[in-house]
């Protein structure tokens, strides 16, 4: 099935093609206009599902994501829903649709029915024992733990921060990655040096150049699965 994608003011923004390949789905959206860093997304009655960063493509934008049932968790992809192209950054839970209007019940038909018969009588319910209190936290063992650079940690797995394929499958290829927590997100610092080709070419200009610990590193602001 293919569907017609819109940005949040109403404009065309390409298609999405959405294809059933057993327990998976398979999203590829197209554009031939690039709008700048965008965020594709679903939105249904009370819910919004990200689907990624379309990356640059033949001067337009491109994005293929494949989902699980798992990954679709209660989006009622065969029900009401529409996509979005939103900028990167900007909240998406705005972007749900309305939920159905609730039926309010026949005041009339419950007042000819006469009063409500009174409850059984409860027995007491006896009061629950406090939960235990949990073991205290060992501290970490300064000696053998990690080391941390101006609060940075190193990050052995950056792949997984990434919910865009393409971008997760390039990041897993980097070594020596460090990881920060920076608010609602998380940052994330590979190491680089301007005289050879920045291994995420397609996310370079999302970074920011910085030195950490007198090294240099491109460090990339990422909430819900997308460098913002």
């Amino acid at each position: 099935m293919s569907y017609e994608v819109f940005t949040k003011d109403g404009l065309p923004a390409g298609s999405l093609t959405v294809t059933e390949k057993g327990p998976r789905t398979v999203f590829t959206y197209t554009s031939d206009r690039d709008p700048g860093v965008s965020r594709l997304a679903l939105a249904a009655r009370g819910r919004v599902l990200s689907l990624g960063i379309p990356l640059q493509h033949a001067g337009g934008l491109r994005l293929s994501r494949t989902m699980t049932r798992l990954d679709l968790g209660d989006f009622p992809l065969k029900g009401d829903w529409r996509a979005v192209l939103v900028p990167a950054g900007e909240d998406l839970s705005a972007l749900a649709l309305p939920p159905e209007p609730t039926s309010q019940p026949d005041t009339e038909a419950a007042v000819s029915a006469g009063p409500l018969p009174e409850p059984p009588a409860c027995e007491p319910v006896p009061e629950p024992e406090p939960p235990a209190a949990p073991e205290p936290e060992m501290p970490e063992n300064v000696e053998t733990g990690p080391q941390i650079v101006d609060g940075w940690r190193p990050e052995s797995d950056p792949a997984r921060y990434f919910s865009d394929p393409v971008l997760a499958a390039s990041a897993g290829r980097i070594r020596d990655a460090l990881t920060k927590p920076d608010g609602e997100g998380t940052l994330l610092a590979f190491p680089w040096t301007p005289a050879a080709p920045f291994p995420m070419i397609e996310a370079f200009r999302l970074g920011s150049a910085v030195k950490i610990g007198g090294a240099e590193y491109i460090v990339f602001r990422i909430r819900d699965g997308v460098p913002v």
